[in-house]
């Protein structure tokens, strides 16, 4: 029997309600992406992919949720699994997309087709939630 090989990852950024944090949020995973890949391929939007969605859960995260508190990137077999804990148990609304004008409101329906598959989580210690996502690391 095998056993998967999970590497992870974890950041608390210092000022979690800076919009700032999300700039830093992609730089620090994109520099322990590399460390937690396991050898082989993988796919070559990954990056981009991981880009907007942290984006997205980050900018949630401080824009409704009180602020970001924790990013984790982990990594097993062929899943890439990324959370962002932020300071609220409020669950993130899916807008369905529309032909109005609003510029916000319909991130999660990124996140929605991007990610293998979503959810949300009580963070009981923190008094928060965790928005967490799969990505597939190869197809």
């Amino acid at each position: 029997m095998t056993r998967k090989v999970h590497r992870r990852a974890a950041w608390r950024p210092r000022d979690g309600n800076h919009p700032a944090v999300v700039g830093r949020a992609r730089t620090w995973a994109r520099r322990v992406l590399p460390r937690l890949l396991l050898s082989g391929p993988v796919r070559p939007d990954l990056d981009d992919d991981l880009d907007l969605v942290l984006s997205e859960l980050v900018t949630n995260a401080i824009r409704h949720g009180g602020g970001c508190t924790r990013i984790e990137l982990r990594a097993a077999g062929r899943l890439l699994r990324l959370s962002v804990t932020d300071a609220r148990t409020s669950r993130p609304v899916v807008h369905l997309a529309d032909r109005s004008s609003r510029e916000s409101g319909r991130g999660m329906i990124l996140v929605q087709t991007i990610a293998r598959r979503w959810g949300v989580r009580r963070v009981r210690q923190h008094r928060g939630k965790s928005v967490w996502l799969e990505l597939v690391l190869n197809p």
